[in-house]
């Protein structure tokens, strides 16, 4: 970060890599599960503590993007539409991370619940959740409509160099 404040291309990089971070875990969590963990691992639950993982992986998954999205509302709903650039990156990120925690946990427990129950069902809803991730991944269209932006302060995040959040 320069020494006057945060520039596009930072923000643009920090809203991106956290959310990649939670993907890549959710992701590595996944892969590690099939092909180290439950071949090595057996069955660990069957009967109706299968069917309880199953159902609480099927409501975490709408849960997360419905916690997911008021989070971001909520943040944004901090700020003014008049506040200056400099007040709504933040925000924006901070919300942003919020999110992606949320459907990381979601996701985490997915795959805790495939790796206890190796039920293929939760597999697909491992995979679902990672798409649900890859879906939600900051662009600069979703940041603009996000933030309601103007031409002054569009013109400000399609430049670089350009100081858009002072910390």
């Amino acid at each position: 970060m320069n020494q006057n404040g945060e520039t596009s291309r930072e923000f643009f990089l920090t809203i991106r890599l956290v959310p990649a971070a939670f993907i890549a875990g959710v992701t590595l969590l996944l892969i590690l599960t099939i092909f180290l963990i439950i071949p090595d691992m057996g069955v660990v639950f069957e009967g109706t503590v299968v069917i309880v993982l199953i159902g609480i992986g099927f409501i975490a998954i709408p849960a997360a993007i419905i916690g997911g999205m008021m989070a971001m509302k909520h943040r944004l709903g901090l700020i003014g539409r008049d506040a200056p650039l400099s007040r709504k990156c933040p925000e924006y990120r901070t919300g942003n991370i919020i999110k992606f925690a949320i459907l990381e946990g979601a996701g985490m427990y997915i795959v805790i619940a495939y790796m206890l129950t190796q039920h293929p069902v939760m597999l697909g809803a491992a995979l679902l959740m990672i798409l649900v991730m890859l879906l939600s991944f900051p662009t600069r269209d979703r940041v603009i409509n996000a933030l309601s932006l103007d031409q002054d302060e569009i013109a400000l995040l399609d430049n670089p160099n350009a100081v858009v959040s002072i910390e």
